[in-house]
């Protein structure tokens, strides 16, 4: 009773058929047993399908391609930017120092203190650049510039200091 390829390929089919609620309800059960390997297969076809799609519309028309590439890092840019202006104007928008207000574009976040994670600007998180943005006044570049050699005097100095102490307390 050999049984050819075929002929067991239309008994399977002839079965699910006849046993459609028999076969669904194992179907769901291997699923749910197996839900992650499934979820992966899936992740790696698409991922797969789409680098075979894609790369056959990036050869075809470079041009066009390198295009579109360009006009969405300016649309991620300009966001950015639009985000940045909003936090700015979020802070106060204005110098905490000396009140410089004309130009919100220009004015820099200065972190006050030694919680800082990242430049404000370099992040490209949302979420982290609003909770970065907090950690910080604003400050024109004038007094940014002079607040920041100040910070780095007195680090400079407690350095100093220490070195200092740390020579001198071996001595005795």
């Amino acid at each position: 009773m050999a049984k050819t390829k075929e002929e067991k390929n239309e008994y399977t089919k002839e079965w699910r058929i006849r046993n459609r609620d028999i076969y669904l309800k194992r179907r769901r059960l291997l699923y749910q047993k197996n839900i992650d390997k499934y979820r992966e297969k899936s992740k790696e076809r698409s991922r797969a399908y789409y680098y075979e799609v894609h790369s056959k519309r990036r050869k075809e028309n470079p041009e066009f391609w390198s295009q579109v590439e360009r006009a969405r890092a300016k649309n991620k840019k300009e966001k950015k930017n639009l985000h940045l202006k909003e936090l700015r104007e979020k802070l106060g928008g204005k110098c905490s120092i000396c009140g410089y207000c004309e130009h919100v574009e220009i004015l820099q976040f200065h972190h006050h203190g030694k919680n800082k994670y990242k430049n404000v600007s370099e992040i490209p998180n949302y979420e982290k650049r609003e909770n970065e943005a907090k950690k910080c006044i604003l400050l024109c570049p004038n007094c940014h510039a002079i607040e920041t050699l100040k910070e780095r005097n007195a680090k400079n100095q407690k350095m100093d200091l220490q070195i200092y102490i740390e020579t001198n307390s071996l001595e005795l």
